[in-house]
């Protein structure tokens, strides 16, 4: 219904609602302290608070 109103695809309607969705679970799994950090997740690199300084001068 909604993608024959706006004129817009089916699919990009249901991909739009199931990123909402999946950010709504995050927040309320956040909100209860229940988020749990993926496995084999690893950081890439540290940002420090001289690095944030120097990208603001």
């Amino acid at each position: 219904m909604i993608a024959g109103t706006l004129d817009i695809e089916q699919q990009d309607v249901l991909k739009a609602v199931n990123l909402y969705t999946q950010a709504l679970v995050l927040l309320d799994q956040y909100d209860h302290q229940s988020l749990e950090k993926p496995e084999a997740s690893n950081p890439i690199y540290r940002i420090t608070y001289k690095d944030c300084r120097e990208m603001n001068n």
